[in-house]
């Protein structure tokens, strides 16, 4: 056996004395460069994430070192698990060839680019410094000169922090301290540290070498006298995981399925066990047992695992493809390599399951049976399953020998809480990483069923299997043991077996070190792998213990698992006690006694409904004759809970711009009043009329229709009784009885017009089971109101609905819900539960229907016939829209925007987000407050959060966990990495809501924040039993409850605040009603080019998204009553920019101005669009749109196509249903935004395949314009102006669209109306990147050019000023200039550079007078890694011919740091004007003989 030992060196320097050892356990990251840059040991990516420069090694301190400085290398590591920002201590030695440690000049040894400060430098004061913070403004460092250390000498620097203090050391002695509070100590985890030796502040003159060696992180601060060097004399690394992987050999017998495992059916099966959590990767708390074999025609499975007594199974689902993961369940999921089927199997104790086949990369077939034959047996403390299949019935061959398959198995245990299955997996059905199933016709089949470590030992035996006659074989076992990735030991084995069944026993121990990670792997001769698995264990010793609260119930679970089996043997009886940590000694205040362990496993539980508020600790023993044989502790915290009681976001009265509810009627008819919407009921619980404004929506009433014999049952009795009302809320009960059939219902509407119903249908007569052949619920549309269909994520489905008579359309309504309308209005349709449809074929649930101008909407609860024995339960929602009024001004709004309202939306990172971005909680509190108000300068800052996915490491999720997740503690769909996402929630928690809501509101006004962004906005499959979800459920009230209150709360501030819901193609009224901005368009993303054409975009809109998709997937907004924001996805790096002018042509027409710049965009048209829109009014409150597709539009368009041909619609390039491609009279057209009395700005838009000329006629009295004096320009240009009064002849590109300005107060100046004219270089040169040949860079900010020299040691800001000419009167856009931001720290507070234009003198040098101040450009700020900043003028601003300069400066900021930015410089020649330069503020300019990149644009008059 090889061990990996430590031992200690001490350091050969005599300036460094004797040092004792650190624990190989506090090691999180080392690395010795020794010819190579992967770390020797590493707690989180051992490899680097980027490389930059040369990268060259020398004669190091210890073997070799990494040859730093700006010829050699630069290397990030990933921070996560490798470096703990918020304690911990470094080191590392250097050795500085070329120069003297002390110079003043800066060199940057480590440092965090992002998220924070943390880093080691010499600076220009000659100091060795530590400094970490949250940014400049806050932070904390530490110091000592190195006028001791000699230039060709070694130095060893190292360094601790805590929330206690710094401290720097050098060669072993401390060197520096200072007090340190938590609030200077970052919280960075996703982001890099960078190694190397980097110019910093004013640089360096020439090339400096620099030697780093043994670079070592540590968990804790290190004492003074443990800086010795921990060298690994042997050993290594332990291999990265990969997937488990088994061999199966073929039976010789057939497996009798009956639910109990008989050893000599199973004697050639392999097996397996080590199920490993879901949640954190670690071994599962208890065991599960997988044997595998096969006979040529059958695969068979059989899996145990102990029921811990006194939690019985549960097993709720009662027929086959219910929800039977819910229960507890085994779940299997195959793979076959041939073909593009995968076949996923979930089964209860009772045998009810549900099974589907997965065309890959297609779609699932829940609707596929496999013929699974199932036996269960519980008895004696475990449950097993026996499950076998054909290969015939899942389509696939015999496997042929050798042949691998893809598997993975899981217990999803319900109570004690736990999910866990045989692959490292965050998700049951990732694919990618399943084990491996390899069949061997004559094995061999190896057993292994557990060989988790029982502290640092390791004790199991293996078994192999060998099928009568098969051959001797030798085979070759290999057991590795580690400890945060290094080995601590190696012991390999050879095992030589024989036909039938031999045991091996394994005995391994790792010494005093107790290992985290195990893997044991068996090879043959040819190194075929015939068994492989990685276990993770904790590293607490032999006794495991996990607690799991659920405080809807008042208890906390308990779960022990002890894996010494000389402690089980003693048959020890199990001690948890609960002891506050506040208090020493204290008493025991809760106590679990456990009188033995089944097969090792044991749980109970606890109260904690009374338990106070405070930090506990539980300690568990397992105890024998009165002697303690083993024991373990954890942590156990209950969170103060005030939002409990604090009752945010509820109210008796609606939030603007809804209106207190009315209700009028009797028990026969009930008319029920909400914003805009008025539902009348006439003795039914769903509404026979809809009045949507002044329209009727309903071309009949709306019913739920039973037949029986081919009659519809007509319901008598009807009647209204309890009535309740109030301003936000009206309920109802109703009956009504037909042919031996009662219907009674309860009903509520609220004040946004979302109405529930619950409807039961039973036997009049007890005990009687009258025939029902079908049951639906119809819903009679007027056709007019239901041209458009939205089916969410369903790109393909949402669109325009049929056209010619008698079309129909039915769907499974797997989303959950669905809404029908038009341009202007509609219906959504939602339920939560799949128990009412228990009766009828889900793959069409719903349907429509077009009959004689009516589309019949019809969801089918029944669609044969059944005795209806007992009681049906109905529960759906449906809701009128749209739900409210938009606010004025919404118009202007938009992510980022140059003019208008600008949204900063700054993405989730731990430098911002404590936890998660589901988490509204500040990692710290002063450096967010400093950002959100740098922002607010010219922003509104609304932070992204993701509330329906919560922090993994909250204190409220450690404690509600079991509460809030979708599963009751099993949550199948989560994110483990330490930030980011987190886990998912559930809305119908209601202690999660009271929280969320609570602790949202108060984050906005702890930091005076302007609102917030909601994404992943959508109801997530539930089937939590501690909040009401078991059996299934998609809690979309509950979401809505949230939502409801979140924006509630926010509109009762005494300020304006903003929620904006991010839910791609799908929008739900019930939900997304409660936001003022709702954002959509990601769901077209592609980050590569596709293959095949489809509905996602890369050059451009038009090849991939309908017209009729865009009306229907809420990117217009105005059908459900909110402002909608559009993301931009265009992603090709060859996409021109007109496809920004397409979508632009879409987004105008439609009234959907808003958007988000994610991806590719032509930022210099998008700011002449908004410059356009601003100077119009179009945030005004007296503005009015006139949509192209209302009859009343006051414009009337033709077009001719160029070459005078037949107008040809753009269609997309992949196949789409007839009624749902762009028809030629719908290609074409005009909306109109207009402003009465003032002005109209008109949209002319082609979406055809051929540029052409638009007619346009304008109807102005009905614009309340005098014809005779109304005139037309392009609103972009606002130069000539033709007579309005007369057909327009507008030329409009393909895919394109032109913008009119309508007005009454400029006189006509032209015959014929402008062509189109975008902004011309008037002066400079278009900014491109530079050319090798640039080797001059210029600077901006607290830094010169050359910052050495004498004279320039005392600057203070320089700046920069680019002469140009005007030859001609100009209309100034925009100016364009080449930087780049310099410096190590990122850009997060760093201030911009601003730009003001002055007159020039005859000599181009730049004069005091100012033509146009700062504040007339619009804001910009620093991110780095765009090349061009854009300075766009608000308003376009005339100039005279004429000299002027462009002069370039930045505010200051720390001294220290010389901010500065870099700015290309090339000779000027010919007719460009050269720069000058000048040093501090209010100094001489000096004339150079240089020109930056710049360009200046605009239109010459």
């Amino acid at each position: 056996m090889t061990r990996l030992y430590f031992a200690l060196l001490i350091g050969a320097l005599t300036s460094m004395p004797a040092q004792a050892q650190p624990a190989v356990a506090a090691v999180s990251f080392r690395a010795t460069f020794d010819a190579t840059l992967d770390a020797e040991l590493a707690a989180g990516r051992p490899t680097p994430k980027a490389v930059d420069g040369n990268v060259g090694y020398d004669t190091g301190r210890y073997g070799q070192a990494l040859v730093a400085g700006e010829d050699g290398a630069v290397v990030s590591y990933r921070i996560e698990r490798n470096l703990d920002t918020r304690k911990g201590a470094l080191s590392f030695w250097f050795l500085p060839v070329n120069w003297t440690p002390g110079e003043l000049r800066a060199h940057l040894f480590l440092h965090t680019p992002f998220a924070g400060i943390f880093r080691i430098l010499n600076d220009e004061a000659g100091q060795l410094v530590f400094e970490i913070g949250t940014d400049l403004g806050q932070r904390r460092r530490v110091s000592a000169p190195l006028a001791n250390c000699a230039q060709g000498e070694w130095v060893h620097v190292a360094v601790n922090w805590s929330a206690e203090a710094l401290e720097l050391f050098l060669n072993g002695k401390a060197a520096a301290e200072t007090p340190c509070e938590a609030r200077f100590l970052p919280r960075i985890v996703n982001y890099n540290l960078v190694v190397g030796d980097l110019p910093h502040a004013r640089g360096r003159e020439t090339a400096r070498k620099t030697l780093i060696d043994d670079l070592t992180i540590y968990r804790r601060p290190l004492g003074a006298g443990e800086l010795g060097r921990v060298e690994a004399a042997t050993g290594g690394k332990m291999p990265a995981y990969r997937p488990p992987a088994i061999s199966v050999a073929r039976q010789d017998a057939p497996i009798v399925v009956d639910g109990m495992v008989d050893a000599k059916e199973w004697r050639q099966g392999a097996v397996f066990g080590n199920f490993l959590n879901v949640s954190d990767h670690k071994l599962a708390p208890l065991p599960t047992e997988v044997r595998v074999a096969h006979d040529g025609e059958r695969l068979y499975f059989a899996v145990a695992s102990p029921v811990v007594g006194g939690f019985p199974l549960k097993a709720d689902s009662r027929r086959r493809d219910d929800q039977v993961w819910t229960d507890d369940a085994v779940q299997i999921y195959l793979t076959p390599p041939h073909g593009d089927n995968r076949f996923h199997f979930v089964s209860n104790c009772k045998g009810v399951i549900f099974d589907r086949k997965t065309i890959v990369g297609i779609k699932h077939d829940p609707t596929w049976n496999g013929e699974w034959e199932v036996a269960n047996r519980v008895a004696a403390g475990t449950w097993t399953l026996e499950v076998a299949i054909t290969f015939e019935a899942l389509g696939v061959k015999p496997p042929a020998n050798g042949e691998v398959w893809r598997l993975n198995v899981t217990r999803d245990r319900v109570t004690p809480q736990n999910l866990s299955c045989w692959p490292r997996l965050s998700a049951f059905g990732d694919a990618d990483g399943h084990g491996y199933l390899r069949f061997a016709d004559a094995g061999p089949a190896v057993a292994v069923a557990d060989f988790g470590s029982a502290g640092s030992r390791v004790n199991f035996d293996a078994a192999i299997a060998l099928p009568p006659g098969a051959a001797p074989i030798r085979l070759a076992a290999t057991l590795t043991m580690a400890r945060s990735g290094t080995l601590l030991a190696t012991e390999r084995f050879t095992l030589e077996a024989a036909a039938g069944v031999k045991r091996f026993p394994i005995r391994v121990d790792a010494g005093d070190q107790i290992p985290d990670a195990i893997s044991f792997t068996v090879v043959d001769a040819s190194g075929v792998e015939h068994y492989h698995d990685t276990v993770y264990t904790p590293v607490t010793g032999s006794l495991q213990l996990d607690a799991t609260p659920i405080p809807s119930r008042g208890v906390c679970k308990v779960q022990l698992r002890e894996r010494d089996d000389t402690v089980l043997a003693a048959k020890p009886m199990a001690v948890v006690e609960l002891r506050r940590t506040d208090t020493p000694d204290a008493a025991a205040v809760r106590t679990v006694t456990l009188a033995a362990l089944n097969g090792g496993s044991g749980a109970g539980e606890f109260d904690i409904a009374s338990l106070p508020p405070g930090s506990y600790e539980l300690n568990a023993r397992l105890v024998s004759g009165g002697v303690t044989l083993d024991s373990t502790t954890a942590p156990f915290v209950k969170p103060p809970d005030p939002w409990r009681t604090a009752g945010v976001g509820k109210s008796d009265t609606p939030p603007p711009p809804w209106t207190p509810m009315t209700a009028t009627g009797d028990h026969t008819s009930l008319t029920v009043g909400c914003w805009n919407r008025v539902y009348q009921f006439n003795g039914s619980p769903v509404p026979t009329v809809i009045r949507n404004g002044d329209v009727t929506q309903l071309a009949a009433p709306m019913r739920l229709a039973a037949r029986v014999d081919e009659r519809e049952l007509d319901w008598q009795e009807r009647r209204i009784t309890d009535v309740q009302h109030d301003d936000v809320r009206v309920s109802f009960s109703t009956h009504m009885r037909a042919g031996g059939i009662t219907v009674d219902a309860q009903t509520y509407v609220e004040y946004d017009g979302m109405l529930w119903t619950d409807i039961t249908v039973a036997p009049t007569v007890a005990k009687t089971a009258p025939t029902l052949d079908a049951l639906e619920l119809i819903v009679p549309v007027d056709a007019r109101f239901a041209s458009l269909r939205h089916i969410p994520n369903e790109h393909l489905l949402t669109g325009n609905t049929g056209k010619e008579d008698g079309w129909s359309w039915d769907y499974s309504a797997r989303r959950y819900f669905l809404w029908i309308g038009n341009e202007d209005l509609g219906l959504t349709w939602f339920y939560e539960r799949e128990a009412p449809f228990r009766h009828s074929d889900k793959a069409k649930r719903v349907g429509l229907e077009l009959r004689n101008g009516v589309m019949y909407f019809k969801v089918r609860f029944v669609d044969h016939r059944i005795a209806l024995a007992e009681p049906l339960t109905l529960s759906f929602g449906l809701q009128a829209t749209p739900v409210k009024s938009r606010p004025a001004g919404w118009r202007r709004w938009g992510e980022p925007r140059k003019v208008g309202q600008s949204f900063h939306i700054p993405w989730t990172s731990e430098h911002f987000d404590r936890y998660a971005a589901g988490y509204p909680e500040a990692t710290n509190t002063g450096f967010y407050r400093r950002f959100v108000q740098r922002y607010q300068r010219d922003h509104k800052f609304l932070p992204y959060k993701i509330l329906m996915w919560h922090g993994i490491d909250t204190p409220e999720y450690k404690y509600y966990g079991a509460d809030w997740d979708l599963g009751g503690g099993i949550n199948k769909y989560h994110d483990t990495r330490r930030h980011w996402f987190g886990i998912r929630v559930c809305g119908g928690a209601e202690s999660f809501v009271d929280f969320m809501t609570w602790k949202m509101i108060g984050h906005i006004d702890e930091f005076g924040l302007d609102g917030a962004y909601h994404d992943l906005q959508w109801s997530y499959a539930c089937a939590n039993p501690n909040h009401g979800c078991a059996g299934g459920r998609r809690a979309i009230r509950g979401d809505r409850e949230l939502n409801k209150r979140l924006y509630t709360a926010m509109k009762q501030r005494d300020r304006p605040l903003w929620k904006i819901d991010h839910a791609s193609n799908s929008i739900c009224s019930a939900l997304h009603g409660f936001s003022d901005i709702f954002t959509t368009g990601e769901e077209m993303r592609l980050d590569s080019k596709p293959a095949e054409p489809g509905p996602r975009v890369w050059k451009g809109y038009f090849e991939a998204m309908r017209i009729s998709y865009f009306k229907a997937s809420g990117a217009m907004g105005r059908q459900w009553g909110v402002v909608p924001m559009f993301l931009l996805q265009m992603n090709s790096v060859g996409v021109k920019p007109a496809a920004t002018e397409g979508i632009f042509s879409i987004l105008l027409a439609h009234d959907a101005i808003p958007t988000w710049d994610a991806l590719y965009k032509d930022v210099r048209f998008m700011t002449r669009v908004w410059r356009a829109l601003e100077d119009f009014g179009i945030g005004e409150a007296d503005l009015e749109f006139l949509p192209y597709w209302q009859d009343s539009a006051p414009a009337d368009v033709s077009f001719v196509p160029d070459g005078g041909g037949p107008v040809r619609p753009v269609q997309v390039l992949y196949d789409t249903e007839a009624f749902d491609q762009l028809q030629p009279e719908e290609s074409y057209g005009a909306s109109i935004y207009h402003r009465p009395g003032k002005r109209s700005l008109v949209v002319v838009f082609n979406y055809t395949q051929d540029d052409g000329t638009a007619m346009v006629e304008l109807n102005l009295p009905a614009l309340g314009f005098d014809p005779a004096v109304t005139t037309a320009t392009d609103a972009f240009t606002r130069a000539e102006w033709v007579p309005a009064n007369v057909p327009l002849a507008v030329r409009v590109k393909s895919e394109n669209f032109r913008l009119l300005w309508i007005d009454d107060t400029v006189a006509a100046n032209a015959t014929h109306f402008p062509d189109e004219a975008t902004p011309a270089l008037v002066a400079g040169t278009r900014p491109t990147k530079p050319d090798n040949s640039c080797d001059v860079f210029e600077t901006v900010g607290d830094r010169c050019r050359d910052p050495w020299a004498p004279e320039n040691r005392d600057v203070t800001g320089s700046e920069l000023a680019q002469a140009f000419k005007l030859t001609r009167a100009t209309k100034l856009e925009r100016i364009e200039v080449n930087m780049n931001c310099a410096g190590s720290r990122g850009p997060d507070l760093r201030e911009p550079v601003r730009l003001r234009i002055v007159e020039a003198d005859a000599d181009g040098m730049p004069t005091d007078t100012v033509v146009v101040q700062e504040e007339a450009f619009t804001p910009q700020w620093v991110i780095d890694y765009f090349t061009y900043h854009h300075y766009e003028l608000k308003r376009g601003l005339v100039l005279p011919p004429g000299r002027y300069a462009i002069v370039l400066s930045k505010p200051p900021e720390e001294s220290a740091e010389h901010r500065h930015y870099l700015l290309p410089a090339f000779e000027a020649t010919g007719v460009f004007e050269p720069m000058a330069v000048r040093l501090r503020p209010n100094g001489d300019w000096q004339r150079t003989t240089r020109m930056l990149a710049y360009g200046v644009y605009g239109f010459e008059r």
